[in-house]
């Protein structure tokens, strides 16, 4: 049977862990594929931008978007689940700021690799996993219209899917 999160917020997507958990074994398979084809084909593009951009500048960006990312995770899966019982619309903190920020952290994860890798080949997989964490997400973005109505359709207007904003939004509940 499988697992779901259903705590009075909605459900979530009936194929969400197998959407993530695929995805992630697409992107690491991707880029295990890539390091072979970088080590044994030095021309190969992936690999001249390993040469171009120094190790300690990906290192660096890698770093940064993995906090970033660590952290949208970290903090909305304790807003959201640090409680017995979801039974209002979370629109503080980091949901302020990105609608789905535990989903975003997984796409920032694989950014953080693409980024210490230059592996281009895994910009293909990352692509796919933004339009299946897209399907996904709307799947229960119409569950969350059922059940919070109108004030989830203003806090979906106001507040980004992915790209989350620098300020966040003030509601006036």
């Amino acid at each position: 049977m499988p697992h779901e999160h259903n705590i009075g917020a909605g459900k979530e997507h009936p194929k969400t862990h197998q959407i993530i958990f695929g995805s992630v074994l697409m992107y690491i398979s991707v880029n295990v594929i890539d390091y072979f084809i970088i080590m044994f084909f030095p021309s190969y593009i992936s690999a001249q931008l390993t040469v171009v951009i120094p190790l300690f500048v990906r290192t660096i960006l890698f770093a940064i978007v993995l906090v970033m990312a660590i952290t949208f995770m970290k903090l909305s899966h304790k807003s959201v689940f640090g409680e017995e019982e979801v039974k209002s619309l979370k629109k503080t903190g980091i949901f302020a700021h990105v609608r789905n920020p535990m989903y975003l952290g997984t796409p920032l994860i694989c950014i953080a690799f693409l980024l210490l890798t230059m592996s281009l080949v895994s910009i293909i997989p990352l692509i796919i996993i933004f339009i299946l964490f897209t399907h996904m997400v709307k799947f229960e973005e119409k569950e969350l219209e059922k059940v919070f109505g109108q004030e989830y359709l203003e806090y979906k207007e106001k507040v980004p899917r992915w790209l989350p904003r620098l300020t966040p939004v003030k509601f006036n509940d």
